[in-house]
């Protein structure tokens, strides 16, 4: 595994970086979640805004899983 392949949350919570460096290398729970993350954001991001018709809805899924798990990490990162 590559530690922070897309740093997009170090970007979003900088004052973060060494928890979230910390996390990936002894939560394999975090690990996990931040792993889904990447796929997820790594997906939003190849559709960019060019979406099929009827794809709306799944993009809006794709976009709220994503919030939620960005919610889920920054609650382990808190703890």
């Amino acid at each position: 595994m590559t530690l922070l392949r897309d740093p997009d949350l170090i970007r979003e919570f900088p004052d973060l970086a060494p928890r979230i460096t910390g996390l990936m290398l002894a939560s394999p729970g975090f690990a996990a979640l931040y792993a889904e993350y990447e796929i997820v954001d790594r997906e939003i991001r190849a559709i960019g805004g060019h979406t099929e018709p009827g794809q709306g809805d799944h993009v809006r899924g794709l976009e709220k899983r994503r919030a939620r798990l960005r919610e889920m990490l920054h609650a382990m990162l808190k703890d």
